[in-house]
């Protein structure tokens, strides 16, 4: 509700029942898991159903999310104890999944920094966190895509989608979120190496 998402009353009925699940959900937290925590189980597909076909746009949610999320960071209880100044950090990680997971279509294997020169089997994200005085928040992420992967998929579907390095999308989410920052504050970015 805080964040003024254009949804119809089943949408917010299945974004709530959703969240909920999460929240009480413990070990693996599947789409099933979830439903079967509910006071009222749905249908075993609704679920699915309403993430994969439900008419919603996905913009004005990352839109409303990051907007409820900078305000929240810079509110004015904290101006009057921190000097107007952001930090933004800007860094790639990988989500491991298992060897054996080769249908869910982002996942390879990737460089994996927090193994020193090794490679890990995972998605790999292009994160980005806000900070100001004491609050940090993660505030925009991106999947990235290997070359052969985009290959792969654009020989597999009609849309097709184009590469993007790292640096691309690192600038990507960078300007999405520049008309949301507060006037009249230095921003420093930090991207890590």
């Amino acid at each position: 509700m805080l964040l003024k998402l254009r949804l119809t009353k089943p949408q917010r009925s299945h974004i709530l029942n959703f969240m909920e699940g999460l929240l009480i959900c413990e070990g693996n937290k599947t789409l099933s898991t979830i439903n079967r925590l509910l006071l009222e189980p749905l249908h075993p597909s609704s679920m699915a159903d309403f993430f994969t076909y439900s008419p919603w746009d996905d913009d004005h949610v990352r839109n409303q999310f990051q907007k409820v999320l900078i305000r929240w960071a810079t509110e004015d209880k904290q101006a009057n104890l921190f000097k107007p100044i952001i930090l933004i950090s800007i860094d790639d990680s990988l989500s491991k999944k298992p060897k054996e997971s080769k249908h869910f279509e982002p996942v390879g294997w990737h460089f994996d920094a927090s193994e020193g020169k090794a490679y890990g089997h995972g998605v790999s994200f292009v994160t980005m966190h806000l900070q100001y005085g004491n609050r940090s928040v993660p505030i925009n992420w991106r999947i990235y895509l290997k070359e052969e992967t985009v290959r792969r998929l654009n020989c597999q579907y009609t849309q097709k989608i184009s590469f993007k390095s790292k640096m691309i999308l690192a600038m990507e989410i960078l300007k999405e979120i520049q008309p949301l920052l507060p006037k009249g504050y230095v921003v420093y970015v930090l991207v890590c190496k």
